[in-house]
């Protein structure tokens, strides 16, 4: 946990330093002066461990559109939208669409939600470092759930600052 927390501390600082904000795309949370107008190389080099099964490389998921749910099992609005996510996944995989959800939260009550509310996107956990790494992507805010569209070359399409609706999710999916 200490290496995520120092790579997402590394790619908050890349990200601020580095950034377009003319590029920064509408969103529904952050904004032009805080907001990466894409997932940068820190982001890619990140390893994070899954509830169930090997740790999972962020590189993996490189090269087709992604999209980011930071989330966890005491918040409300993001156990309400995870079936809405699931369906999302399902009706655009097939145009490619990884989806990763990003547990702030450990790894027992992960476990127990997944077992009672499974979803077919896949699961990493952050712990609270996943904060830290919502923020260096762009949410200023700091709240949960929040979510980033990205496209094939990591560019972020989209950004959402809480609870998703089917209509915003059909927007984002004509995207890809």
């Amino acid at each position: 946990m200490v290496g995520l927390a120092a790579g997402a501390t590394g790619y908050w600082w890349q990200s601020r330093s580095c950034e377009d904000p003319s590029a920064t795309p509408p969103t529904g949370g952050g904004s032009p002066a805080s907001s990466p107008a894409a997932l940068g190389e820190d982001f890619w080099a990140l390893t994070l461990p899954q509830p169930e099964g090997p740790d999972l490389a962020l590189s993996s998921l490189r090269g087709r559109p992604l999209l980011i749910n930071f989330w966890a099992t005491w918040c409300p609005p993001c156990v309400r939208e995870m079936p809405l996510l699931d369906g999302f996944y399902q009706q655009n995989k097939s145009k490619s669409l990884q989806m990763l959800g990003i547990a702030v939260d450990g790894a027992k009550p992960v476990t127990a939600f997944l077992a009672r509310q499974p979803v077919s996107f896949l699961v990493a956990l952050a712990g609270a470092e996943g904060s830290g790494l919502a923020r260096a992507l762009g949410n200023s805010a700091g709240g949960l759930p929040y979510t980033v569209l990205a496209d094939a070359q990591g560019r972020i399409l989209r950004r959402q600052m809480g609870e998703l609706q089917a209509a915003q999710l059909a927007q984002w999916g004509q995207l890809l």
